[in-house]
């Protein structure tokens, strides 16, 4: 059975990238950088650390919404999840938050891993395929990016 990078249950946005780094400081500091770039873009978001799941690793928050990647095999899934908090969701006000800046929050997140991947489709063994975002095709058969072959 395939699989593809993880993408944390109720995620409000998603960006894929392709991600080539030779050794894992660099993907290290990626992170950093994107933790970075989300606290300037956004003033009430803080630094985090810390694992929603097994895969899903969450890098900044706020009281609506948590910031996170998650990486396999060279595909990385940067996402934005909403925050369960009664007040909030009860009057709206984490939804419309979410609604506002997502269009900001997938700006910010892109290049900061690779090269950007729009997701097409998911084979039935649970293997996705993805085009590069800037059109280019890419690899020996310019087929786009498999979460399992890499570039094909």
């Amino acid at each position: 059975m395939g699989r593809s990078v993880s993408v944390p249950r109720g995620a409000a946005s998603v960006v894929y990238e392709a991600c080539e780094f030779e050794d894992s400081w660099e993907f290290e500091e990626a992170i950093e950088d994107l933790r970075g770039c989300l606290m300037r873009a956004f003033p009430s978001v803080t630094e985090d650390d810390r694992w929603l799941d097994r895969e899903d690793h969450v890098v900044a928050s706020n009281r609506f919404a948590q910031f996170g990647v998650s990486e396999y095999c060279g595909l990385v899934s940067i996402w934005m999840v909403p925050v369960d908090n009664d007040y909030a969701d009860t009057h709206g006000i984490r939804d419309r938050w979410i609604e506002s800046v997502d269009a900001k929050f997938r700006k910010v997140a892109s290049g900061c891993f690779g090269v950007g991947l729009n997701k097409l489709g998911v084979f039935s063994n649970g293997e996705a395929i993805f085009s590069p975002a800037d059109g280019q095709q890419r690899g020996d058969m310019g087929l786009g990016f498999s979460s399992k072959e890499g570039w094909l």
